[in-house]
């Protein structure tokens, strides 16, 4: 099992048991991958603010 397979699945259970804090945490750790693999497809000499 891969991390973020890992991740969606203790989000899916952190939203069943409604632990916000935790479910929180696992969502900006999830959007920082997806941000780190959209960010490694773009050409060097592209800037994003």
């Amino acid at each position: 099992m891969s991390l973020v397979e890992s991740l969606k699945s203790a989000q899916k259970d952190a939203m069943r048991a409604k632990e916000k804090t935790k479910l929180g945490t696992i969502r900006m750790a999830l959007a920082a991958i997806k941000q780190k693999k959209s960010m490694s497809k773009l050409p060097s000499t592209t800037l994003r603010y």
